[in-house]
């Protein structure tokens, strides 16, 4: 049986908090005109004959990193297709999309107040899983009629700390 040393349990944390370094918390802005270079989102209804009237048109989102924005917006996209578990279609495509016919554009942002609460949160639940792995626990020695080893109350503790912080994050 592998046991879980505090060695084990730094290099986790550490290559978890890595991790989530790394990568970001982005959110979309909406803008007139997104600047070249930068990525962003158009929204283009879909005309359709069998379209219920009374309904508000339906869109589809095209992503994709802006080439030019003027009377038209051209984004270069990444447009994938899961196949199979083990198959992939990637299609590399320019969009021109005139302004008369954009439902919304929206520039992607990185968002660093979400990003930092978000890696907080991390950091603090890999801590207390480390904490919990190494036999470490809060509350009151030997008090109480509970017939547990208190890892129940953590474990809820936990959860409900996890639930509030996705809360605040919009999950």
């Amino acid at each position: 049986m592998i046991g879980i040393t505090p060695l084990r349990c730094l290099r986790s944390t550490v290559l978890l908090l890595g991790a989530f370094l790394l990568s970001g918390c982005y959110r979309y802005i909406p803008v007139e005109t997104p600047p070249p270079g930068s990525v962003a989102r158009v929204r283009v209804p879909v005309q359709s004959a069998v379209a219920d009237p009374n309904a508000p048109p339906a869109t589809v989102a095209v992503e994709g990193q802006v080439l030019a924005a003027g009377d038209s917006i051209v984004l270069a996209a990444r447009l994938s297709r899961e196949v199979s578990v083990f198959q992939q279609y990637v299609r590399f495509d320019t969009f021109r999309v005139a302004r008369a016919e954009l439902a919304s554009v929206e520039l992607k942002e990185f968002a660093t107040g979400r990003s930092v609460a978000l890696g907080a949160a991390v950091a603090g639940g890999a801590a207390l899983l480390a904490l919990a792995a190494l036999g470490i626990r809060g509350g009151n020695d030997g008090e109480g009629g509970g017939d547990g080893d208190g890892s129940q109350g953590f474990t809820v503790r936990l959860s409900s700390a996890v639930g509030i912080v996705l809360g605040w994050l919009g999950r």
